[in-house]
């Protein structure tokens, strides 16, 4: 400076400097003038500086925190891009997008959108430009697009919103587009309503109740068979109206038994009446199991009600009739056991003639006082032996009693 007489200047220049015993960074502007004297000769240096540190120290975080947004943008699990202007620069692509393409920054960064994805200019470029121009958000929800990727098509759901990027002024200088791809989401539901529409359609062509409950055992679906019988609808018979329909006898039992199903995931079985569209109760058997999920959690309980009725008329009557008959046995039963008691003293009071009861095998079973005065044993000198006593030893070994008694078997008598 002193030679040449040039200014040197310096911005944000480091200094070292020892802060009671601390090295500290600080940092400065400066500037070195020449001083000329009355001749217009040099004779001296202007040195004069400021310190900066703040500044520098302010602006080093911002930038910092610009870096650290700029690597979360890119390390994010959804797609981000930034557009400038209304041709739709790409100014910002994250690693997510640029997977998504199959290209690297160089191949898109400073590029209009639609010339690097012709592919999507209709069904995107009508939302970007209405964007750009009205300055409202577009929100899309399971949008399906068809994209190229490494010269292959691909096709695929994505949720995904476009927003406006003003500047200070609140004027529009791009759009910042933020999306996931929900393509496995949308087609395992798909899949879902179909297989659900395929349910509803069999379970309407069945004439059989068949309704579904929430893990919780609010009750949420029923076929046609259950509208058409109750004439009630989905509104007044899901969740716990369809209690209403339930004859109040068994109204709280069915409640019991249906909180402790769900409560332990045990199978729901229970007889009970329901009520139809025109006030005639109808028996129903119900039955409900629980479905489980993989986990073995419970997911949802499929039930059904079956019509019972005329079986349940039919039981009730059989159990009457046996109710009745058995009556009438237990009253034929007392009827013939006191006859017997009448015969047995009338036998017992006969003395002329010997009566006495003679089992299949020829064992004497009963004796009375007559057969006692005839044949001269007592009651409990022959009861339990066999009748052959009363005959020879010669009748014994011809075998007389027991052809007697097979005759008696055969013929009734002997």
């Amino acid at each position: 400076v002193y030679t040449t007489g040039e200014t040197f200047s310096a911005n944000e220049l480091p200094l070292q400097i020892n802060s009671n015993g601390t090295i500290d960074t600080v940092y400065i502007n400066f500037s070195y003038e020449p001083l000329y004297n009355a001749s217009g000769k040099i004779d001296g240096i202007l040195a004069s500086g400021i310190g900066v540190t703040e500044q520098v120290t302010a602006r080093k975080k911002i930038e910092e925190s610009k870096a650290e947004l700029q690597n979360l943008f890119k390390q994010a699990p959804v797609t981000i891009v930034v557009y400038k202007g209304k041709d739709h620069i790409v100014e910002v692509a994250n690693t997510a997008a640029l997977e998504m393409w199959g290209k690297s920054e160089d191949d898109v960064l400073n590029k209009p959108f639609f010339e690097i994805t012709p592919e999507l200019r209709e069904s995107q470029e009508p939302l970007l430009k209405k964007v750009y121009e009205s300055g409202e958000s577009y929100f899309g929800k399971e949008f399906s697009v068809t994209y190229t990727k490494n010269g292959k098509s691909y096709s695929g759901y994505f949720n995904f919103v476009y927003q406006p990027v003003r500047d200070t002024e609140n004027k529009i200088t791009g759009i910042i587009a933020i999306g996931t791809e929900v393509t496995e989401a949308v087609l395992n539901r798909q899949k879902i309503e179909a297989s659900e529409k395929s349910f509803r359609l069999l379970a309407d062509s069945m004439p059989q109740h068949i309704w579904t409950a929430d893990p919780q055992g609010n009750l949420n679906y029923f076929n046609q068979s259950v509208f058409d019988f109750t004439g009630l609808t989905l509104e007044q018979l899901k969740n716990g109206g369809w209690l209403q329909v339930v004859h109040a006898d068994e109204r709280e039992k069915n409640k019991e038994a249906w909180l402790a199903s769900v409560t332990t995931g045990k199978d729901y079985i229970v007889e009970h009446r329901f009520r139809n569209y025109d006030g005639q109760y109808r028996w129903q058997l119900s039955r409900a199991k629980p479905q489980l999920d993989e986990n073995g959690a419970i997911k949802l309980w499929v039930g059904t009600s079956t019509d019972i009725h005329d079986q349940v008329n039919f039981r009730d009557e059989l159990e009457n009739k046996v109710k009745q008959r058995t009556a009438e046995l237990i009253k034929l039963n007392e009827s013939l056991k006191k006859s017997e008691e009448r015969y047995h003293r009338m036998v017992e009071e006969v003395q002329e003639y010997a009566i006495l009861y003679i089992n299949r095998e020829g064992i004497v079973e009963n004796w009375n006082s007559g057969a006692e005065k005839i044949k001269g044993y007592k009651a409990e000198e022959i009861i339990g032996k066999s009748f052959s006593n009363f005959y020879t030893d010669e009748d014994r070994r011809n075998k007389l009693p027991q052809k007697l008694l097979d005759m008696a078997l055969r013929n009734g008598k002997a």
